[in-house]
């Protein structure tokens, strides 16, 4: 019985500032460790009828590796055309191949709102679909319970289990050092943000209330792009050296067209999945501000690794009230919990309990 890994991975991999990719090759990284093999992308693989399908050649040469009785672990989305992904399951199905998905982002519950032309040209976006290829599954590793309830209201009866966090690689050992706060500085009430601002335009919107917080953001800015005098922007940096630039403060994760509630598709996402920012911030070793009713609200109130808020001025009065003597102790809480996300022990434990449970 072997283990092998697949996907279709998407993303500019010459663009070091974008981490679309980093989060999978993460996973992939961490499970080699395990023994797991990774086969690569098979995003190339549907040949008929403009990629929306595949031949049998195609799909025998991709998995000839692969016998019955291995455990296929898939990074999903499969980013192929409709009706290639659940063609692809059902052939992995017939060879009698166990298949985990381990799932990255459900996209339906990402884009809710889709015109007529999207549900006709783009039918991979409907939740209909989603949930086809979910059901082919031998077993799924979801990010969250919240998102493993959302599935499964809406017809994935697979078995399952959750990752609790991604887990956050560096590199040259950026981020293991000790941050710094743990001292009697006081330079602490910062608020980070790094992330695609292209789209976050809750930052455009946001305007600061208070003098003590100061708010900074890392990422490309579009050329269209206003960002208010109060926001202190520095400029785009690599996931693997962003960790070093976060020092003295707080990491925020919030999306969506407001800075005073949640809204918008982005913003009600939070809702299920778990933003790749929020590892970066924890790998850096600040505590971090979420929605308070984010799908990670309930974790980082139980380890107290950072503060729940409704608002950007709720995030702001917060850190303002806040004294050193409680972020050192919240800080404490994240120098403990970094140590997980550094040696990749999420994705170890979610992939070990995913593999027992298909009886491997």
């Amino acid at each position: 019985m072997s283990i092998y890994n697949v996907g279709a991975y998407l993303g500019d991999r010459g663009n070091q500032y974008s981490a679309v990719s980093k989060p999978i090759a993460d996973v992939i990284k961490i499970m080699g460790t395990m023994g797991v093999q990774d086969l690569g992308s098979i995003a190339s693989i549907p040949d008929r009828f403009w990629g929306r399908l595949t031949s049998k050649k195609n799909l025998d040469e991709a998995f000839s590796k692969v016998r019955a009785g291995d455990v296929l672990i898939v990074q999903y989305p499969l980013y192929v055309d409709y009706p290639a992904a659940p063609q692809i399951l059902r052939y992995l199905s017939r060879k009698g191949i166990k298949t985990v998905a381990f799932i990255h982002d459900i996209n339906p519950l990402r884009f809710t709102k889709r015109s007529v032309k999207d549900n006709i040209l783009r039918p991979s976006t409907r939740m209909s679909y989603a949930v086809k290829c979910l059901n082919l599954f031998t077993h799924i590793i979801y990010p969250n319970a919240s998102m493993q309830a959302a599935m499964e209201s809406h017809g994935v009866n697979v078995p399952a289990n959750t990752l609790k966090f991604y887990d956050y690689l560096v590199e040259n050992g950026a981020g293991q050092q000790e941050s710094g706060n743990l001292s009697s500085q006081e330079n602490y009430k910062q608020i980070f943000f790094a992330g695609n601002l292209d789209k976050s335009t809750f930052l455009e919107q946001y305007r600061s209330g208070n003098s003590e917080v100061k708010f900074v953001v890392f990422g490309q800015k579009p050329a269209t792009y206003s960002l208010p005098a109060s926001i202190d922007y520095r400029g785009a940096k690599s996931p693997d050296e962003l960790p070093s630039f976060l020092k003295n403060g707080l990491g925020l994760v919030w999306d969506g067209t407001s800075p005073n509630q949640i809204s918008g598709g982005w913003g009600e996402y939070l809702r299920y999945n778990n933003p790749y920012k929020a590892s970066s911030y924890l790998a850096a070793g600040i505590p971090l501000v979420v929605w308070k009713d984010s799908a990670l609200a309930e974790i980082v109130s139980e380890n107290q690794i950072g503060i729940l808020v409704d608002s950007l001025g709720d995030a702001e009065m917060q850190v303002s009230n806040m004294t050193l003597d409680e972020f050192n102790v919240m800080e404490q809480n994240v120098t403990d919990f970094r140590d997980k996300l550094l040696a990749g022990k999420f994705t170890v434990e979610a992939v070990g309990d995913a593999i027992q449970a298909v009886g491997v």
